[in-house]
This record gives structure tokens, C-alpha cells and sequence, in this order.
């Protein structure tokens, strides 16, 4: 099979923009206004020097010889399968940067493209890895306040005391009717945690000045590093298709709703605690929630235990604590309903990083009339107004809002 035809103006257009980047990462830098949060400090774009282009390009170079005859020899895998994992990822991180320095004019439509290859890989990445023998799935019944009852924005004892009977609220939603804690040991890699707090070091206020302190995507992307951006968008799609495997929902169907990075620091004891709550009393529309640990208890930090909070064995006996050792890489997915009260112990000593995102589900029939765009000039121009560079916090919502159009499977 002959496919070269095909892939040719793809990759020799990709080969073009990564080879621009040597000349234009040493022209000068230009500043561009976004918006930003109250009380953050402005921020240039992280533009990598010009041999930091080098890993992208010798990742495109085996493709040369096959584009000058025009074809791929049947025996050739793929350029997906030849590269390294994170070779498309750090071709579609190079041409924001080359978007953010004003090179071009308008993001790639090669970004996209590079991305859906990133997630595919990371999803497929995550089934070999955390398949049914790795996992660990504790499956629940399923609860929700007594018809009549108000269950919401209850904590400790107020809502150990809700009446309860079966069955899932998932208001405006359309959710499984299973509900379960499923326990991933490495959604995400050592070395991608590390990398990632690394990177959040310099997005993140001093811990010196805030203790506890929850990094929101929107203010993230607000501080104009698009590599930290992508990452944090990269692990949420990542969550994201986990959870909708695990509960048999259309990719289509389930969206963010709120995802933050929660860094909380020894100096925080007293009020580093979380009461008991559940998340789905805190807010009726999150559906479903997922939390990937960037850091490791009893190596970075001391305390900041995970523990669900379940009801007595038996009548007149003490609430059950089944307690999670945080680890970096290692995820917690779980419905959101009152079946799953939780609360997060003090930390004592170090830094904890957890990244809790909620997701929001939509019955199937909402999206008949959706206009989907597959256009790739279209998604990459989105990309760069509601993720990139953010001009309004509105911008920020609609992403949110938007995320099941703009992170679609490869078809």
C-alpha cells in the first residue's frame, strides 16, 4: 500500500514549520497582551533556544528520504509508531511557541493533529499499563439524598446524618448507573510528574506566600507558558478518556467541568484538612471526579492522606475509612454521588501536588444538533483564543464548555 499520496503534504508541511524555528526562536521577542488573574506577576512566553528544536526535527528526519520519492515502503511502520512518545508533543509545543513569539500569525493546523496523536498513544499508554490486572476497582451502590431532601452544600456531620436511598442524582446529565472507586497506578509517569511540578514552579505563586494554593487552568493559562498549558490540558484529556472507559460514556458526552493543580504545603496544617464532603453536594453538576497525584506521601510529603468515609458496617457501629497512599502517577477515578464522601487529611511536612478535575456528562440526545467542526484551522484557532492565550475569562469557561468538540478521537 502506497501512502505517500497522503501523508506527504502533512508531514513536508509539518517538516517546514519545525525547520522555521531555527531562524526564528533568535528573533527578537515580541510581548502580547493577555489577560490575567489579579495579583499575578506578567510573564513572557518560555521560548526554548534553538538546539531545543533539534530533538523535533531529528523525530521528523527518518520521514525525509520517504517524502523526496513519495512514498513509504509497505515494511516502514508508521511515523506514530516510529517516533517517541513524546516527539508529537514537543512538535505541537514548539509551534505555539513559535505562534506566541508572533512568527506566525495564526496557530498551526499541524497542532491538532499532533495532539490527537498525543492523547491516542497516552490513552492506549494508560490500557497497557493500568489494564484490569493493575487496576483496582471497588464497585458501590449507589446513593442520593431521600426524595423531598435538600442534600446539598452539607459537610461533616450534617451530611453523615442525610437520609439516603439508592440511585444517582446526576442533575442535567445522563450517567451510568454503576457507580465505583477505580484506582489507576500510573495514569502518569514519575518522570512526567516531575516535569510537571517543575514546570508549575514557575506558574504557581511562591509557597512561601501561599501555603495552599490552587492553580486553575484558566490561570495558568493566563500566565502565557504554553508548554506548562498543554501539559495540564495533556493530563486532563488523559483523565478525561479514562473515565468515560471505565464508565462506558461517549467521549462526546462528558466534558471538565472544573480541573485545578492543589499544591499544599507543611505550613499549612490548619487548614489543609478538607471537611467531609461529596463532591456532587458541593456541586450538582459535577458527575464524575478524578484525581492524579503529582507527588509521592512519605517522600515529598508526610501526612495529606486521601480517605473515603463509608457508612457503618452495622447498626450502631463507627463510619468505615478506607485510606489512599498518594503516589506520584497513581489516579483515583470515582462517581461523584454520596456514595463516595471523602476527605483529605493535613499535610505535615513538604509539598503535596494533586490535580482533582470533575467532569460534567450531557444525555446523548444533546448532541444532535451540535455543529461539530473538524476543520483543523478552525480547532487550532480555538485552541489558541480559549486555551493558549486567553484574552477574557470567558474565554477560559467557553474552553471548558467546548472541550468535547476540541479534543475529539482520531478517526
Amino acid at each position: 500500500m502506497e501512502m505517500g499520496s497522503a501523508l506527504c503534504p502533512y508531514w513536508s508541511s509539518l517538516l517546514r514549520e519545525l525547520a522555521e524555528a531555527q531562524c526564528a526562536l533568535q528573533a527578537p521577542r515580541s510581548t502580547a497582551l493577555v489577560w490575567r488573574p489579579a495579583g499575578r506577576r506578567p510573564r513572557e512566553p518560555r521560548i526554548s533556544r534553538c538546539s531545543s528544536m533539534l530533538p523535533a526535527l531529528a523525530w521528523a528526519a527518518p520521514l525525509v528520504s520517504a517524502l523526496t520519492v513519495g512514498t513509504l515502503p509497505r515494511s516502514s511502520p508508521t511515523p506514530v509508531a516510529q517516533s517517541p512518545p513524546l516527539a508529537p508533543f514537543e512538535a505541537a509545543v514548539q509551534l505555539c511557541e513559535l505562534r506566541s513569539r508572533g512568527v506566525h500569525e495564526s496557530l498551526s493546523p499541524s497542532v491538532p493533529r499532533l495532539l490527537r496523536q498525543v492523547f491516542d498513544e497516552d490513552f492506549r499508554r494508560v490500557l497497557r499499563t493500568s489494564g484490569d490486572r493493575a487496576k483496582t476497582v471497588h464497585n458501590l451502590t449507589c446513593f442520593q439524598p431521600e426524595e423531598g431532601v435538600d442534600g446539598s452544600l452539607l459537610f461533616d456531620e450534617a451530611l453523615t446524618a442525610l437520609p439516603l436511598r439508592e440511585g444517582r442524582v446526576c442533575l442535567g446529565g445522563e450517567c451510568c448507573s454503576a457507580c465505583s472507586r477505580v484506582t489507576f497506578p500510573q495514569l502518569a509517569t514519575h518522570r512526567e510528574c516531575v516535569d510537571f511540578r517543575r514546570q508549575l514552579d514557575s506558574v504557581m505563586a511562591p509557597a512561601s506566600e501561599h501555603p495552599h494554593h490552587n492553580l486553575y487552568l484558566a490561570s495558568c493559562a493566563a500566565a502565557g507558558d504554553v508548554r506548562t498549558t498543554l501539559t495540564f490540558i495533556r493530563l486532563v484529556e488523559r483523565m478525561r478518556r479514562v473515565v468515560a472507559h471505565e464508565y462506558g460514556l461517549q467521549l462526546a458526552n462528558i466534558a471538565p467541568r472544573s480541573t485545578f493543580i492543589s499544591r499544599i504545603t507543611g505550613d499549612a496544617v490548619d487548614e489543609s484538612r478538607r471537611s467531609l464532603h461529596v463532591d456532587e453536594s458541593s456541586y450538582s453538576s459535577f458527575h464524575y471526579s478524578c484525581v492524579l497525584y503529582l507527588s509521592s506521601q512519605g517522600e515529598d510529603f508526610e501526612g495529606g492522606g486521601f480517605s473515603f468515609s463509608d457508612p457503618p458496617e452495622s447498626e450502631g457501629g463507627s463510619r468505615v475509612l478506607r485510606s489512599l497512599l498518594p503516589r506520584a502517577g497513581l489516579a483515583i477515578a470515582f462517581s461523584s454521588g454520596w456514595e463516595n464522601a471523602h476527605f483529605v487529611e493535613p499535610v505535615l511536612a513538604g509539598s503535596r501536588f494533586a490535580m482533582p478535575t470533575f467532569f460534567s456528562t450531557r444525555p446523548s440526545s444533546a448532541g444532535e444538533d451540535d455543529n461539530y467542526v473538524f476543520d483543523d484551522e478552525v480547532i487550532a484557532d480555538s485552541l489558541w483564543r480559549m486555551a493558549l492565550m486567553p484574552e477574557t475569562e470567558n474565554d477560559c469557561r467557553q474552553l471548558l464548555q467546548q472541550w468535547h468538540q476540541l479534543f475529539t478521537e482520531s478517526t
